[in-house]
């Protein structure tokens, strides 16, 4: 629930802020008032009587001072909202929020927040301190691990469909890059790859191997998507 409390001279402006408020995002925990502190309100009775009997009830006051006055201490938990300029109700529902959270509540959270940053922070000075230091290694062997079971796999299903279209003469090899654009092409990574390779470790001439090799790359670039121009 939300009251305001104002001098009579600041009725338009309380019906502006309750008005605003009922048709903003603010949803409240607890009972909140607020004063409009001005000169004329500070001095009323009747509004102080109000406020003092708000603060008895256990309701949460905002101050918002609207005019040059000087507040009495001990009223409300937070500072007082300093509105004697331009009328922003986002910094009124900010400061109300405030309020309904409860100063001991913000604090809280605020140095929950310093732990969690502070905490973060150690632990990245941390990882870096143990990758300089050698401390923190990339697994190594797990890679090596995966590269293997790749290598498995690729021997297991891509390798035998391969064996027959593999050029190992010079003919195959002249003749490969018509062959790239017939081969599947969640196979054609590996033809490609693979091709240069095999004079290697198969015989044949000096010739083949160069020949292997500029086939290879005419048909990369053959298979090679192109774009299209905008027109």
């Amino acid at each position: 629930m939300l009251n305001i409390a104002y001098a009579p001279i600041d009725k338009a402006l309380a019906e502006r802020i309750s008005h605003d408020l009922t048709y903003s995002k603010l949803r409240l925990e607890h009972r909140v008032l607020i004063l409009l502190a001005a000169p004329e309100s500070i001095d009323d009775e009747a509004v102080m009587r109000t406020v003092k009997q708000a603060e008895k009830d256990g309701v949460r006051l905002a101050v918002i001072k609207v005019r040059a006055v000087d507040v009495p201490p001990g009223l409300g938990e937070m500072p007082p909202l300093d509105m004697t300029g331009k009328y922003n109700l986002d910094r009124i529902v900010a400061f109300v929020n405030r309020v309904d959270l409860g100063a001991a509540r913000i604090r809280r959270s605020q140095r929950l927040l310093f732990f969690v940053g502070a905490g973060a922070i150690i632990m990245f000075a941390a990882s870096i301190w143990g990758i300089i230091s050698g401390n923190v290694r990339f697994p190594i062997e797990e890679y090596a691990t995966e590269f293997a079971e790749e290598l498995s796999l690729i021997s297991t299903f891509a390798a035998p469909t391969l064996e027959f279209i593999m050029p190992r003469t010079t003919d195959d090899a002249l003749n490969f890059a018509a062959t790239v654009p017939a081969i599947p092409t969640r196979l054609r990574v590996f033809a490609l790859e693979t091709a240069t390779a095999l004079p290697l470790t198969v015989s044949g001439t000096q010739q083949a191997i160069q020949t292997a090799a500029v086939a290879t790359s005419a048909a990369m670039t053959l298979a090679a998507p192109t774009a299209t121009p905008n027109p």
